[in-house]
C-alpha cells in the first residue's frame, strides 16, 4: 500500500446492487432481530420496526432478492470495517497529547476531504519535528505517527478571535486535522488538510523537510486520471498564454461534458489550467471523480476516513508514477504545461506573479543585521539572469540594492538566497512577515526565454502553438531621431543631453491631445513614459512607452537591441487596466516613499485619476510601444521579425488594444 511495509485491508466489501443500498439499515435490523429467535420481548418499541420489517421483507421477496445473501454481505461489511479500524489503530500510535481532554480522540474520529497537496522531496521528511505550535498559530492537540515515521496525523486547535471581532474578547475554537504521508520509493509527500491554505501547506512541508521540497508540476498532477476510461469533464479551466493578461486571463467551462466546448482555436490563446471530472476505473464499472490543477493539487468529491484517505493517495501515487496512459479527449486540443526538466539557455526577463500586482505586499531587506529597508514588491525588478546547469541565478533589484537569489530544479526548495548575509522578507498579512524565498515558492515569478517559452515554478510553458510570425502594416513605425544620441538611453547627470528618453519626451509633448505625460523610468516601472491623450468622440488613448538605447548604428540583425524591450512589452500587459495603472501612478509619485519619485511632465495626478477612473471602459484604449532606434525598419531580418511579431501578438492576446514598435528608417 502507501508506505513501505503496509498492507491495509480492503476498505469496502463487494458493493451491494445499487437499488438495494438504502436497505442496509433494514438488513442490519433483520440480523439483530433474528438473533432473538423470533421471541416477543414485550418491548413496545419493536412494534413499529417489526411492521416496517414486514413491508421491507415483502418488497425484497417481490423483487427476487436473496435476503440471506444480503444479510451476509452486511455482516461482512461490518467485519471488514472493524478490521480496517484495528489496522489503523495498530499503525498510528499516539506520540503527543497536549491535554487529557483528547483521550477519547483517535484516528477513527476524523475524516478528511479527498484533497491532497503534493511535494517532491530530495530528503526524507522527519515528522517528529512538529512542536507545540503548527504553522504560525495552531496549537498541536494530538499527534499520531507510524512506527517507521512515514505517516503522521495531526489534530490542532485554534483559539484566535474571529476576523470580524475588534478585540480578543470573543474567541473561536476551531479544530483541524492534517495528514502527511511520504512514499520513499517515489519521494512524494502527500498532505491532506481540513484547512486548505497555501501558506500553511508550505509551513508544514518546510517544518518536516526544510529546503528539501518542491511542488510537483501540472504534468504530474494531470496523471491523476491515468488509467481511467470514459472521462467526462464537469469543469475545465483554460489559462491565457499571455500571462498576467488584462483580457480573459482564465476561462471556466462547466457542464456535463465541458470539454466539448473546447475548440481548436482555443489552442492559440490558452493552455490547460485545471480540470474536474469522472472516469471509470480499470477492471470495474465504478465511476470515480477526480480533479487536478497546476499548483500541485489533486482532489475528488468525497469525504474519507483516515484509512480510506490513505487508500486514495496510494492509488494517486500509483497513477502519477505508473505507466497507464491518459485517455484522449477533446481537452487535448489545448496544450498543457510540461514539467520543467531543463532550463532554457537564455532568459531575457521575468515578471512577478499576478498576486504581487493585485496585493502589492511590502518587502523588507537588510544586510548583516543592519536596519531594514522597506519597499513595495512592484518597485522591485528581476534582472541579471544567468543559467548554470540546473540553476538560474538572478537579482531582485531595487533602486539601491541588488538582492542575490537563485532558482533551482535540481531538487529541494525552488528559490533561495545566494548570499545568507542578506535577510529578505515579505509581508503576507498585517505585520506578519515570511521569507521572500518561501513566498516565491507559493507565488512563483514568470521567466521568459529567448525561444518564446516561459516557466513558472516547475511548470514549463512552451511557445504558443499558433502565433504571429510576420509584421503587419503599421506594426513598425519609423520615428525621426534627428539630433538624438541614439546610443544613450538616458543621462541623469546632464538632463539636457539629447538621449533617447529626452528626445522622445520632447516629441510626445508636441502631440495633439496630450493631457497627461508621466516619466516613470526606474525599477518597477510600468513604462518609461505613460501618456494619456484625448481623441475624437471623447475617447482617451493610454500609451505605455518602453525605450532602449541602440547598440550601434541602426540595423536589422541585432537581437540584443530587441530582447530587453520585448520583455518590457510582455511585463507591462498587467498595467493595461485603469485601476491598476492609477494605483501604480499614485504610489510612484509619492515623495514620502521614494528617493526619486516619478514625475509629471504634463498634467497632474488629479487629471490622471479623472481620465483613468471616470472614462467609460469602451472609450479607454491602451497601447504599448517598444522604442528602439537601433532597429532599421528597412533592414529587419527574418529572426528579428519573428521576435518583434511575437511580442506584439502577446500584447494583443493580453488585452491591450495595440502594440507597436518605434524604430529608425
Amino acid at each position: 500500500m502507501f508506505g513501505e511495509g503496509y498492507d491495509f485491508p480492503k476498505l469496502k466489501v463487494a458493493a451491494l446492487h445499487a437499488p438495494h443500498r438504502s436497505l442496509v439499515p433494514t438488513l442490519q435490523f433483520i440480523g439483530r432481530f433474528a438473533r432473538t429467535n423470533g421471541e416477543n420481548t414485550g418491548d413496545a418499541t419493536l412494534i413499529a420496526p417489526v411492521s416496517r420489517l414486514r413491508d421491507a421483507t415483502s418488497r425484497l421477496f417481490q423483487e427476487g432478492v436473496d435476503i440471506a445473501q444480503l444479510i451476509d454481505d452486511a455482516a461482512q461489511r461490518q467485519i471488514a470495517d472493524g478490521a480496517v479500524d484495528r489496522a489503523i489503530l495498530d499503525i498510528l500510535k499516539t506520540k503527543v497529547q497536549a491535554e487529557s481532554d483528547y483521550d477519547a480522540v483517535s484516528p477513527l474520529s476524523l475524516e478528511l476531504y479527498a484533497h491532497a497537496r503534493i511535494f517532491e522531496c530530495d530528503a526524507e521528511p522527519d515528522f517528529n519535528k512538529f512542536g507545540a505550535i503548527v504553522g504560525r498559530k495552531l496549537k498541536l492537540a494530538k499527534q499520531w505517527i507510524s512506527d517507521d515515521g512515514l505517516i503522521t496525523l495531526l489534530l490542532t486547535v485554534d483559539h484566535e478571535p474571529p476576523n470580524w471581532a475588534t478585540s480578543d474578547v470573543l474567541v473561536n475554537v476551531r479544530h483541524d486535522a492534517f495528514l502527511l504521508a511520504y512514499n520513499a520509493a517515489t519521494r512524494l509527500c502527500f498532505i491532506g488538510s481540513t484547512r486548505r491554505t497555501d501558506r500553511l501547506y508550505v509551513e508544514l512541508i518546510q517544518t518536516v523537510a526544510p529546503d528539501h521540497h518542491r511542488p510537483i508540476s501540472y504534468e504530474a498532477t494531470q496523471r491523476a486520471r491515468a488509467g481511467l476510461s470514459d472521462m467526462r469533464f464537469y469543469a475545465v479551466g483554460l489559462r491565457n498564454t499571455a500571462i498576467n493578461s488584462q483580457g480573459e486571463s482564465y476561462r471556466m467551462l462547466t457542464g456535463p461534458h465541458a470539454e466539448r466546448a473546447v475548440t481548436p482555436g482555443d489552442g492559440r490563446a490558452y493552455m490547460q489550467g485545471h480540470y474536474f471530472g469522472s472516469g471509470v476505473e480499470e477492471g470495474s464499472d465504478r465511476r470515480v471523480t477526480i480533479g487536478a490543477s497546476g499548483n500541485s493539487r489533486i482532489w475528488s468529491n468525497q469525504r474519507l476516513t483516515v484509512s480510506e484517505y490513505l487508500d486514495w493517495i496510494t492509488k494517486l501515487n500509483g497513477r502519477i508514477n505508473g505507466d497507464d496512459t491518459i485517455s484522449a479527449s477533446q481537452l487535448d486540443l489545448v496544450q498543457h504545461s510540461r514539467t520543467l526538466r531543463r532550463l532554457p539557455a537564455l532568459i531575457i526577463g521575468g515578471s512577478w506573479h499576478k498576486t504581487a500586482y493585485r496585493q502589492a505586499p511590502r518587502v523588507r531587506f537588510r544586510r548583516g543585521g543592519g536596519n531594514w529597508t522597506y519597499v513595495q514588491i512592484t518597485d522591485l525588478e528581476l534582472a541579471g539572469f544567468a543559467v548554470n546547469g540546473q540553476e538560474l541565478s538572478f537579482d531582485i533589484v531595487s533602486e539601491q540594492q541588488a538582492l542575490p537569489f537563485a532558482f533551482s530544479i535540481a531538487g529541494g526548495q525552488l528559490f533561495r538566497l545566494r548570499d545568507p548575509i542578506w535577510e529578505v522578507e515579505v509581508s503576507s498579512s498585517l505585520d506578519d512577515w515570511m521569507e521572500l524565498a518561501a513566498w516565491l515558492s507559493l507565488h512563483a515569478p514568470i521567466f521568459y526565454a529567448a525561444d518564446k517559452s516561459a516557466f513558472e515554478g516547475m511548470n514549463a510553458f512552451p511557445a504558443p502553438a499558433l502565433v504571429a510570425t510576420r509584421l503587419e502594416d503599421g506594426d513598425v513605425v519609423p520615428f525621426d531621431w534627428t539630433g538624438c544620441d541614439i546610443g544613450r538611453e538616458f543621462d541623469y547627470a546632464d538632463p539636457e543631453r539629447k538621449t533617447v528618453h529626452r528626445h522622445l519626451e520632447d516629441q510626445l509633448q508636441l502631440e495633439d491631445g496630450i493631457e497627461v505625460l508621466l516619466y516613470d523610468h526606474r525599477t518597477g516601472e510600468a513604462a518609461d513614459f505613460i501618456a494619456l491623450k484625448r481623441e475624437a468622440d471623447d475617447r482617451y488613448r493610454v500609451s505605455l512607452y518602453h525605450c532602449k538605447g541602440a547598440g550601434g548604428a541602426p540595423s536589422g540583425t541585432r537581437v540584443d537591441d530587441v530582447y530587453e524591450v520585448t520583455c518590457q512589452l510582455l511585463k507591462s500587459v498587467v498595467y493595461c487596466d485603469a485601476n491598476t495603472l492609477c494605483a501604480h501612478i499614485e504610489h510612484r509619485i509619492n515623495p514620502g516613499r521614494h528617493n526619486r519619485p516619478s514625475r509629471f511632465i504634463v498634467g497632474d495626478m488629479d487629471q490622471a485619476r479623472a481620465i483613468l477612473l471616470n472614462t467609460p471602459a469602451d472609450k479607454l484604449l491602451f497601447d504599448i510601444y517598444g522604442v528602439q532606434p537601433g532597429i532599421s525598419k528597412g533592414a529587419v531580418d527574418g529572426h528579428l521579425t519573428d521576435l518583434m511579431a511575437f511580442s506584439l501578438d502577446y500584447v494583443k492576446r493580453g488585452g491591450a488594444a495595440v502594440g507597436k514598435w518605434l524604430v529608425s528608417e
